[in-house]
């Protein structure tokens, strides 16, 4: 079987998205295109939604990607064109502690995030702008959308899956020649 050319990497925060996306990248040779890397401005900044298009627009004319983000009002720009979309689909209270985990360690390092932003405790749980208030605002939103997706695909020629646990995620992973740490 040939590598998918096009593929989109879908999870609420926490799944693991960008780890896995940076996994295919390189079994498949793709470029990697992180919609919160384009998204995210300095000081927590939103690049507006017209210049995230223009600019996701350019990036998906390479002929070969995998995205990862769940920005819907941009979704048009690649959507029919996917060969492939992963879905983690994950249980809440395991992408929780894993969402948990690693915005403490992210915090108390101070990492910087797309080259611009550092997470801070204050931002990461004591402001309405919370991850972890994201998680709980959007985890059924993303398991509703997973499974209308998994129903419904882009497009005729697009493969869906949609893995409820990292384990699957990890199998599958393998199968394709590479090991996961998703």
């Amino acid at each position: 079987m040939s590598s998918p050319a096009k593929v989109s990497v879908i999870g609420c925060c926490g799944s693991g998205k960008t780890t896995l996306s940076k996994q295919l990248e390189e079994l498949w040779n793709l470029e990697r295109i992180e919609l919160d890397a384009i998204r995210h401005l300095p000081k927590w900044q939103e690049r507006p939604n017209d210049e995230f298009t223009e600019i996701l627009s350019q990036r998906v004319k390479t002929p070969r990607y995998v995205i990862d983000g769940n920005y819907g009002f941009a979704r048009h720009i690649y959507w029919t064109e996917l060969d492939m979309v992963i879905l983690l689909d994950y249980p809440f209270g395991f992408v929780f502690r894993r969402l948990l985990w690693r915005t403490v360690r992210r915090s108390a390092k101070r990492e910087l995030l797309w080259g611009v932003n550092r997470e801070s405790f204050v931002k990461s749980f004591l402001t309405r702008d919370s991850i972890m208030l994201w998680l709980v605002k959007t985890h059924k939103r993303r398991h509703l959308f997973a499974l209308e997706v998994e129903k419904n695909p882009p497009n005729d020629h697009c493969k869906v899956l949609r893995f409820t646990h990292p384990k699957q995620t990890h199998s599958w992973l393998e199968s394709q020649g590479k090991s996961s740490s998703t």
